[in-house]
């Protein structure tokens, strides 16, 4: 990981989780993580099974230039990896795996910036895994104008986060290159971006 940011919600979330796949959404108490809180947010799967905002921290607005509370995860991804992105939100929540991306963003005047997000299944009650506590935060400076908000983001590499001893946080492996998560990602980008599918298919 490159950014604190990412590295420290991990590392809580990793820690208030103790023996289980995930952590409680009441374990998760904001004023153990309020130095990163704007960089914070939480998806929830809404009626149709889409993931959706319900926080996001100031910072992540001020990236966008706007709220995002109730509007869809997918809706912040170029349409050729908005797809892509829903497809990865759930694989996080089913196979309980938390989820590294690293992602471009432009703004309209098609200016980059490099982000690292986290995804970290968390659970509402009992063993429903259906939110997911994730960080997004810059790896290179962003300008803070609204005029120069992001328009879209972009998955440029994406892997299942290790756990245990021998696999320290820090060792988010290329979607291309290891484990069962990771190919089944990279299959995914590639294919959509290959149909030049768009936005919201609901077979996806």
């Amino acid at each position: 990981m490159h950014t604190k940011t990412c590295l420290d919600i991990h590392t809580y979330w990793d820690r208030i989780r103790g023996a289980e796949a995930s952590p409680l959404r009441s374990d998760i108490q904001p004023g153990d993580v309020r130095h990163i809180l704007p960089e914070l947010f939480i998806l929830e799967l809404d009626e149709a099974g889409n993931a959706v905002f319900r926080l996001a921290g100031t910072r992540i607005c001020t990236f966008f230039g706007r709220e995002l509370r109730s509007w869809e995860f997918s809706s912040l991804w170029a349409p050729g990896d908005a797809a892509a992105a829903r497809r990865i939100a759930r694989t996080a929540m089913q196979d309980r795996k938390p989820i590294l991306l690293s992602v471009s963003g432009v703004n309209r005047y098609q200016d980059e910036v490099m982000l690292e997000m986290v995804l970290l299944p968390i659970r509402s009650a009992g063993q429903r895994f259906d939110r997911l506590l994730g960080a997004l935060s810059p790896v290179t400076p962003l300008r803070w104008s609204l005029d120069y908000a992001l328009q879209e983001l972009k998955i440029e590499r994406c892997g299942a986060i290790g756990g245990g001893a021998d696999s320290p946080v820090s060792r988010a492996l290329p979607a291309s290159r290891y484990g069962a998560i990771e190919r089944q990602v990279h299959d995914l980008i590639r294919d959509i971006r290959r149909l030049g599918l768009r936005h919201h298919d609901p077979s996806l």
